[in-house]
Parts: structure tokens; C-alpha cells; sequence
């Protein structure tokens, strides 16, 4: 959660030592327990330190060796493994080395190959001196952002929009590509752009090479297709699965006061309860607390009661977060500055207030998030793959071993019945198209086309995890998590992924989707006794209301804005006839309607900052 800013100038100028100050305000808040400015011939970085835990950090950035730099935001997992690697080859390391430390030696010894033994979070730059070359990276998952800028002789970088926006060479006009994507979507599905046409981001898995004055991008990280196991025992799968998350959660869990998200159900549930025996046998299980997200009274929302369930099974204290006084696109007028992108998100203010409670508590909050991708997977193809192999006795005993447990045969998840019902009715590739584009802006963007286009499959695809394998490299969670990082909060809190872990991936990725990935059968047997019974047999439940339309249906609250929008959204938006729709459409509910309003909204926010600056 560390702040980070770099500037290197191809001309060897001086940075302004009032830009480095400004700069340095503008990554303050990310780092209470110190901060850091460093200058040499060209180059110029600035760090704001937050210590967290459990892994050992560098407190002044950047960390120097033979020459090399390092300057980011690191957390490594699978220490010991990696110094006792490190240290067969003769790199001077130990338990004692910071992250910092460890990925320098590192790359000294394998260069760029390290970032395919390293894993954790982590989002830096190291300029390597034999090389005379910058090497940006961020990890697999993605949580920590990565942002640069590249005009003429110079490239910046940092982890935080704003400081980047501190830079006068670096127009922030916005990108019409993903205010055009955003209108159609509510996000942008380039990962490497941002709202600003000259800031780009760099993708989760990706390394970006700046030498001589020119860019290199490629991904240097990818999961693996490997033989799933074939163990003999279903309690080896159920051993493992328990050992990799404790080494999941172990790895991420400081020994300071920490918070937890805790739903009702079983992916928050795991992690909760993990947590809870990892602090209980460190003497310091009353550090931990769990927060519920809850919907009551805007609805009946059933989560706060099975959350309930599991806190007091596990024995950790417990709060709920209610949505008293909650409406949707309330105004950021609270915020002390604009949040760094638009976001779909109708109740951002109430998740801001969210935020700003948990942080009194901890710096650092564990999720749930992942545990879908693969523990929902289709045993169409896992069967597919042992029928063109003509192993049949092995789909006869999965299928028998299957049936005699359940009762019924596993579903199959092949899509059958979703093309059936497209060849009967047919689709419309432009249904529910908006008419509220401003025209010029549409033509300019190609946004119809857009709309239009069939998604892009995967090239590559996992023999049992297709759709799961799919999803983990498309960016999806890095989209997440970087929404929940300081920069986008604005609140000094952390969310960590335990069940993200590349370990606890690559070992689910192995494992045989029937049994043990219809409806988390891993997930619930591996639980037992860890959580309640009434948890682990809960069926996977949605929300059971959409809020937003809760709100619109109480008539508390109409998507009609008051008073006149910021000017900039009319280059993107028919306003008027927005409002049109708005009034006749009997579909409120429809997302995409209140994209627009999302987007003014959060261009007004910025205006007003740039006023008061």
C-alpha cells in the first residue's frame, strides 16, 4: 500500500525540486510511517512508507544494490522457499531480507526469469545498470496499480493517478476510447488504458521494458496447464486444499489488528476461519474482526444473520456494516478529492463510509474474492477430455462415485440449452443499444461496432478449466482490486486475496472438476468443522435484491438529476435525450441507463478539485 513515484529524463535535466514536493503530497496519504526523496543525474523518485506485515519491508525507497534500483510496492510470499533457493546459488540473503531486498538479489541472479519464481503482490520498477534499461512489473493477480507516461524525453510512473496528474507535461485530456467503453459497459475493457489519453496502465502479468527511449510490453506470467491429480484418497485433496489456503492466509496476515470480510457464505467464511486458527495459535486472536457488508433496512437482506453463524462458530467479533440513509450517486462531496476513475458503482459514497470504519479498526482487510473461478466449474469438459482419451471406466466411476453420493449425475455445464434457445428465438446484436450517445462521439469511437463485436475467446484452453482458466487471465480481478486501492478509496485500507494466491490456483486448477469443483464439494468438505453446518450446506446465493432498483421503486430516490450537468459531458452524451429515456423508459432497472450519470458525476468531482486547487 506503499506510495511510489518515478521520473527518469532521457536528457539528464534536473527534476524541479517544488515538482518533487508536489508530488510527494500527492502519495502522502499513502504512508504514515515515513516517506523519501531521491535524486541523481536524470532520475528523480519519491516513497510514502506503510508498514503492514507480516512480510519485512524496505522503509526508505529505492533500494540500492551494485548499481540496480528498486522503487514500488512489493510483498513476496513463500519466503523461506525462495531464500533457500536463493541461497543454494550463493545470493547473500536470509529470513531477515526485506521483499525489496529478496527481489533485487533476485534479478541479479536470473534477471528478468525471476518474476517466474517470485510470487505475492507486488507492483515496482528496477532500473538495472548492466542494461542501462528500466523494467516495470506488476504481478499475476494484479491488486497493486501500475501507472506511466511517456512524453518525449521523459517517462513517469507511479501507483497512484494523481501523482502522475502533478506533472505538467502530461495532458489529462481523457481517453474517448474508455469514456466510450465506460458508457457502453460501466469499464473499459483494454486494461492498459486509463480515463487519461496520455496515462496508460500496465496489465496485471505484464513487464514493460523502457530503454533508449522506447517501450516493450509483454506478459511474463502465466498459470500453468498441468495433469490434474489423481490421488488415491479424498482426504489428499482435502489436506492440501487446507494446507495451501493456511499458507495463503499465513503469508498475508499481519501480527497487528486486521480485519475481515465475512459474508454468509462459504468463500469469506473459509478464509474467516483460517484467519482464526493461524491468530489463535500466535496468541492473537482477538485482533482479528470480521464486517459484514449489509443491505438491511433498504431490504430484507438475509447475509448479516448467516455471517452471524459463522462469527460465532469461529469465535471472532463481528460487525455488521448497515446501508442506513443510502442512496444511490449520492455525492462524493465528502471525499477530499475525486476518486481517480468513474466506476459504475451507484453506492460509492456508502462503500467510501465502509472503508473509512474498517480502517479504524486495521490498515488491512482479507477477502473472499476468487473463490468462484474455478471451485463453479463445468464438468462438460473435464468428461470431453476422458472420452477423447477412451478413458471410460474413469467416467464410469466418476459418474457412479457422483450419483451414489448426490443422488443425481453432475451438471454438465456445456451450454446446450443457451444455443438451443439462440437458434429457436434468435438475438438482436444491437438489443439494447443506447440511443442517448451523442452522435458525433459515437461515429468518432466506432462505438456501434463495438457494441456489436463477438468477444474475443481465449486462444489457449485449459483441457478441464476452460471457462475458469479464461476468466483468471482476462483481468477481471486486477479491474477489482485495483478499485479498492488507496488511490481509488481514498482511505488508508488494503484488501488482500488469499484464495488469489497463485499457490491456491495452481493446485485448484489441478484438481478433477467432478467431484470436488460441482457447487465447492472442496470447499464444503474441506470446511468441515471449520464452519457451521448451516454454512455448509447453503446453496451459492445472489444478492436478493438489486438495490438500485429497491431505491427506485421506494420512490425515495429518482435517477433524474437536479440542476444542469458539468459542460464536458455533453461531448459525450445527449443529455436531453438521456433525460428522455429516463422519463418514458419503463425499464429503470436497466444498468447501462445510469452509466451517464456515473460518468457526469464524476466529472464534475474533478472540475470542482481543479477549482479548488
Amino acid at each position: 500500500m506503499s506510495g511510489f513515484f518515478g521520473m527518469l529524463r532521457a536528457d539528464g535535466q534536473e527534476i524541479p525540486p517544488i515538482l518533487q514536493e508536489r508530488i510527494a503530497k500527492a502519495i502522502r496519504f499513502r504512508g504514515p510511517d515515513g516517506e523519501a526523496t531521491w535524486t541523481q543525474p536524470g532520475v528523480a523518485t519519491c516513497f510514502s512508507f506503510f508498514e503492514i506485515g507480516p512480510a519485512k519491508q524496505t522503509k526508505q525507497q529505492p533500494v540500492i544494490l551494485a548499481g540496480n534500483w528498486i522503487l514500488g510496492d512489493v510483498r513476496i510470499d513463500a519466503r523461506a522457499d525462495l531464500v533457500r533457493e536463493m541461497g543454494s546459488y550463493g545470493a547473500p540473503v536470509s529470513n531477515d531480507s526485506t521483499s525489496e531486498e529478496l527481489l533485487l538479489h533476485a534479478w541479479q541472479l536470473w534477471d528478468g526469469a525471476c518474476l517466474e519464481r517470485v510470487i505475492g503482490d507486488f507492483s515496482f520498477a528496477l532500473w538495472d545498470d548492466k542494461n542501462q534499461s528500466l523494467f516495470c512489473a506488476r504481478d499475476f493477480v494484479g491488486p497493486r496499480p501500475f501507472y506511466y507516461a511517456f512524453t518525449d524525453s521523459v517517462f513517469c510512473f507511479s501507483n497512484t493517478l494523481e501523482a502522475l496528474q502533478c506533472v505538467s507535461d502530461i495532458s489529462t485530456d481523457l481517453d474517448e476510447a474508455f469514456v466510450g467503453e465506460f458508457l457502453l459497459r460501466g469499464y473499459c475493457s483494454d486494461l492498459s488504458r486509463t480515463v487519461y489519453s496520455k496515462i496508460r496502465r500496465l496489465p496485471a502479468g505484464h513487464l514493460l521494458t523502457y530503454k533508449n527511449q522506447r517501450l516493450e510490453i509483454r506478459r511474463f506470467d502465466a498459470l500453468a496447464i498441468e495433469e490434474p491429480f489423481h490421488y488415491s484418497r479424498p482426504e489428499d485433496y482435502l489436506e492440501q486444499y487446507r494446507q495451501v489456503l493456511n499458507d495463503a492466509v499465513q503469508d498475508r496476515l499481519p501480527q497487528r489488528p486486521t480485519a475481515l470480510y465475512l459474508s454468509g457464505g462459504l468463500d469469506s467464511g473459509s478464509v474467516c476461519a483460517t484467519a482464526t486458527r493461524i491468530a489463535e495459535r500466535r496468541g492473537q486472536k482477538h485482533t482479528l474482526k470480521a464486517f459484514t457488508v449489509g443491505w438491511n433496512p433498504i431490504f430484507e437482506d438475509p447475509e448479516p444473520s448467516f455471517a452471524a453463524l459463522t462469527a460465532k462458530h469461529i469465535g471472532v467479533a463481528y460487525r455488521i456494516l448497515e446501508a442506513d440513509e443510502c442512496l444511490p450517486f449520492a455525492s462524493y462531496d465528502s471525499f477530499h478529492r475525486p476518486v481517480s476513475e468513474p466506476s459504475e458503482e451507484a453506492f460509492a459514497a456508502r462503500a467510501y463510509r465502509n472503508y473509512l470504519e474498517i480502517s479504524k479498526h486495521s490498515p488491512m482487510i482479507l477477502s473472499g474474492d476468487g473463490g468462484d473461478d474455478v471451485l463453479n466449474g463445468q464438468s462438460w469438459p473435464y468428461f470431453l477430455n476422458l472420452w477423447s482419451a477412451r478413458k471410460w471406466p474413469e467416467i464410469a466411476r466418476v459418474l457412479g462415485r457422483f450419483f451414489w453420493a448426490h443422488g443425481t449425475l453432475p451438471p454438465l455445464g456445456a451450454g446446450v440449452r443457451s444455443r438451443l434457445r439462440g437458434m429457436l428465438l434468435g438475438s438482436d446484436p444491437m438489443q439494447g443499444y443506447p440511443d442517448w450517445l451523442n452522435p458525433e462521439f459515437e461515429k468518432r469511437n466506432a462505438l456501434r461496432e463495438k457494441w456489436g463485436a463477438a468477444k474475443i475467446v481465449a486462444e489457449i484452453r485449459h483441457p478441464h478449466h476452460p471457462q475458469a482458466y479464461a476468466a483468471l487471465h482476462e483481468g477481471y480481478w486486477s479491474s477489482v482490486l485495483e478499485s479498492e486501492d488507496p488511490g481509488n478509496t481514498q482511505v488508508a485500507l488494503a484488501t488482500r486475496a488469499p484464495l488469489l494466491d497463485l499457490r491456491v490456483l495452481r493446485f485448484l486448477l489441478r484438481v478433477p472438476p467432478v467431484p470436488w469443483c460441482v457447487d465447492k464439494e472442496l470447499t464444503r468438505r474441506a470446511m468441515m468443522g471449520y464452519l457451521p453446518e448451516a454454512i455448509l450446506k447453503r446453496p451459492k446465493t445472489p444478492l436478493v435484491r438489486d438495490p438500485l432498483e429497491v431505491c427506485l421503486e421506494s420512490g425515495k430516490w429518482s435517477p433524474n438529476p437536479l440542476g444542469e450537468p458539468t459542460t464536458a459531458i455533453h461531448g459525450f452524451v445527449n443529455w436531453q435525450r438521456w433525460i428522455e429515456t429516463l422519463k418514458y423508459s419503463k425499464r429503470y432497472g436497466y444498468k447501462l441507463n445510469f452509466f451517464p450519470l456515473a460518468l457526469s458525476r464524476w466529472l464534475k468531482d474533478v472540475e470542482n478539485a481543479r477549482r479548488i486547487q
